[in-house]
């Protein structure tokens, strides 16, 4: 009975306390959106759309290798590892951020300086996940986009309407060097022996993982950027605001990987495929809902940096939104697979092939004046989709047959389809 009590205790603080955090990071960015420019807001969300680019080629590939090192092959020794690659990347992107704003480079040093804080996010969240720290690593997810929105609204509090992105820079510039500071000091306390030879082999084990994880940085940031590139300012604030909304669905899945993270990275072909598509509609469910009740919602939240005349335009776009983010759930939840098989070399040039494609059909769309603002989300829903049929076919073809994964992936899929076709 006490071991009973025991787990519900821990299961309540859980659930309390990543509901929590969830919530935080959630609405931190959707708060900025309230009160920002669209211009600003745009800002903002672009550098956080160029900054997991950055941090996955400065240290990515030594913490894919994490899970594997100390799940798989028994190393304990990984803490100075990841505290060490998040100091030494978060510092060269803190430094070069102020060298750019010292340019007059808002924009770039602000990548610069969300890049610094997504290098210490990859690590703390490696780290506790890795570890089953269920309860920290709830927080370590998202600290990067709490740390920076909630530092820039604190600052719009001093400058007010005044508030741009230079002004932003400066706030983002000030987390990123206690974050790097923070950094430093946990790796010189963590740091042991042989170092040099683990940095070695997480580099062998993490390097084909990381390549991969950048078509999964392509998924979740290429919307962002390529309206950056192709539409106005406040389409691309616009299109952030209705990634935000449809990222609650991210929720279900972050749940899902910091609870049972080690479980599912070590479970065995068949255990997964009975398990993951129950979660995969349920969070499809959560998405449709989530669509349906954004008409009746969107107009009262009161998005300062969601122009009038385009709110018409997110709710339509909305639908495609949501069945981006939840091919992209499906890209990271068969990647754990793909990563436990070891099989993320086989899959670089399938996924570089596409993701060749999408550039080059983002270039045609806007060299054909067919780069709207809907034709974009539309065009990154099928590149998402590509994604993934390849991940299944590549497993398929290894012989880790998940039938029922593919199933609902495919089904959860078509209620988006009809609400954006309605």
């Amino acid at each position: 009975m006490k071991l009973t009590q025991a787990q519900f205790r821990r299961a309540a603080y859980f659930s309390g306390n990543f509901g929590l955090a969830k919530l935080s990071i959630y609405f931190a960015p959707l708060a900025m959106a309230s009160f920002a420019l669209p211009e600003t807001y745009a800002g903002m969300e672009l550098a956080f759309a160029l900054a997991p680019f950055i941090a996955l080629v400065l240290g990515s590939p030594f913490l894919s290798a994490v899970p594997q090192l100390y799940l798989v092959r028994g190393e304990k020794r990984v803490f100075d590892l990841g505290a060490g690659v998040a100091a030494a990347a978060a510092s060269l992107m803190t430094f070069a951020g102020i060298a750019l704003l010292f340019a007059g480079e808002a924009i770039p040093a602000m990548a610069c300086f969300a890049a610094a804080c997504v290098s210490v996010q990859g690590a703390a969240s490696t780290l506790t996940r890795t570890l089953s720290r269920r309860n920290i690593a709830a927080w370590a997810d998202g600290m990067a986009a709490l740390a920076m929105f909630l530092a820039a609204g604190a600052a719009w509090f001093v400058f007010g309407s005044w508030f741009d992105a230079g002004d932003a820079a400066i706030t983002w510039a000030i987390v990123s060097l206690v974050l790097a500071m923070v950094a430093m000091l946990l790796f010189r306390r963590w740091r042991e022996p042989g170092l040099r030879a683990r940095l070695a082999a997480a580099w062998q084990i993490g390097l084909p993982m990381v390549i991969n994880g950048l078509f999964g940085m392509v998924i979740g940031s290429g919307g962002r950027i390529a309206f950056g590139a192709f539409a106005q300012p406040w389409d691309l604030s616009a299109y952030a605001i209705g990634f935000r909304i449809a990222g609650l669905m991210l929720g279900l899945h972050q749940l899902m990987i910091t609870a049972f993270f080690a479980r599912v990275y070590a479970a065995r072909t068949r255990a997964f495929d009975r398990t993951a598509p129950l979660y995969l509609l349920a969070v499809a469910g959560g998405g449709v809902l989530l669509c349906l009740a954004s008409p009746f919602l969107l107009p009262h939240l009161g998005f300062k940096a969601l122009t009038a005349d385009r709110q018409g335009a997110l709710l339509d776009w909305l639908p495609l939104i949501a069945l981006q983010v939840y091919l992209w759930i499906g890209f990271a939840t068969l990647e754990l697979r793909i990563n436990r098989a070891r099989m993320a070399r086989r899959l670089i040039l399938p996924n570089l092939a596409v993701t060749a494609a999408g550039v080059a059909g983002f270039i045609w769309l806007e060299s054909t004046g067919l780069a709207s603002p809907a034709n974009i989300v539309a065009f990154m829903a099928v590149v998402t989709a590509l994604f993934v049929a390849i991940q299944i076919a590549m497993l398929w073809r290894r012989g880790l047959v998940l039938p029922r994964t593919a199933t609902s992936l495919a089904a959860g899929a078509v209620p988006f389809l009809i609400l954006a076709l309605a």
